[in-house]
């Protein structure tokens, strides 16, 4: 009786025992380097609104209003590394008042948030107060830039004289939304162009579709793992700021 036993992917085999005969400093050193891969790879993705298998996100409502969706959230990404294992987690290093990782976590998850009304507007009237605007102030640039893409029109009287010739509609530019246009005045034809309706009750929903915001596929693992593994015996002791020029 004979019996063959066949090995496949022996190199991927050769290099997983040598990881696991680091010595702990270096093993962890080398988690680390994975755990780094992976965070580039996650940046990129969520840059790209992307799963990991590169499917697009479902788009954002905000982002069709020229919003980005999670502009911030990649600054917020850092790695634990530890001899056994290396974990990306979100830091809250700037002490807002709303944790990164919970805003991660509802779009990885997915989840319903039910939004107050009067909070809202509560909340919309200091963050206009702390930046000195108030129903009576000029409308903001930020404003005029959005109603020039909404392609806003305003009526003018024709030169011709003829009382009967109908005014012409002409496209509005910046300069003069900002100079003829109060805060106030421009927020209600902002809601008007974009058919908002007046919504009924003190609540509303905001769905989160789910979004994979952290990982590789397990193709990009591999590559990941002999790449490091390649490297890992030159330098694994020089730190990352050590290599920057």
């Amino acid at each position: 009786m004979r019996t063959t036993i066949k090995v496949t992917g022996f190199e991927e085999l050769q290099l997983q025992l040598a990881a696991l005969s680091m010595p702990a400093k270096k093993r962890e050193r080398f988690m680390w380097r994975l755990g780094n891969e992976v965070k580039k790879k996650s940046k990129a993705n969520i840059r790209a609104k992307q799963n990991p298998n590169k499917t697009k996100w479902k788009p954002k409502k905000s982002e069709k209003n020229g919003k980005r969706l999670f502009k911030k959230i990649p600054n917020y990404i850092a790695i634990k590394a530890e001899p056994e294992f290396a974990r990306l987690y979100f830091s809250n290093k700037d002490n807002k008042k709303f944790h990164p990782g919970v805003i991660a976590k509802q779009h990885e998850k997915g989840a319903t948030v039910n939004r107050d009304k009067a909070q809202h507007k509560a909340a919309m009237k200091r963050k206009e107060k702390a930046k000195g605007i108030d129903e009576d102030s000029k409308a903001t640039t930020r404003q005029a830039k959005y109603l020039v893409k909404l392609k806003m029109k305003r009526k003018i009287k024709n030169k011709s004289g003829n009382s009967k010739s109908k005014a012409k509609l002409v496209r509005v530019t910046r300069s003069w939304i900002e100079e003829n246009m109060s805060y106030k005045h421009a927020q209600v034809v902002i809601n008007v162009l974009q058919n908002k309706k007046k919504t009924n009750g003190s609540t509303w929903r905001i769905k989160l579709p789910k979004r994979d915001i952290l990982g590789v596929t397990k193709q990009e693992q591999t590559k990941i793992f002999n790449r490091v593994m390649q490297g890992i015996n030159y330098g694994w002791k020089v730190r990352k700021q050590d290599m920057k020029s």
